[in-house]
């Protein structure tokens, strides 16, 4: 890696994907956040700090993170993102650190028990 810090994964995604990080990653604060989450879902396993971070300086990203979580074709290996939208949404989520974030997650937990291999206790 000579040196160079590779937080941004850009050679995975380069590698990986058919996305242009390099041409949109110095950008970000001026993509809407509805863009950012569906950049989010186009990289699928490839999600980068950098995204995340921006991501979570929305004040209107957990109203875009719910839609995403809500749509049930993200929970699905076929779907939009190939199953990772949820799981990097949680974890953005996490990051957030507001009510509205924290009770989207306790909702998500609630009624997603079963996507995320949570097993039924009573």
């Amino acid at each position: 890696m000579n040196g160079k810090k590779y937080n941004d994964l850009a050679d995975l995604i380069t590698e990986e994907t058919e996305f242009y990080w390099d041409d949109i990653k110095d950008n970000l604060p001026e993509y809407p956040t509805e863009v950012l989450i569906e950049i989010m879902v186009e990289l699928g396993l490839f999600v980068n700090e950098a995204l995340a971070q921006e991501i979570t300086k929305r004040d209107d990203a957990v109203f875009y993170l719910r839609k995403l979580l809500q749509y049930g074709k993200h929970w699905r290996n076929n779907g939009p993102g190939d199953v990772w939208s949820p799981l990097h949404s949680i974890h953005i989520l996490a990051l957030i650190k507001s009510k509205e974030s924290f009770e989207l997650l306790l909702d998500i937990i609630r009624y997603h028990e079963d996507d995320l291999g949570i097993p039924n206790v009573q």
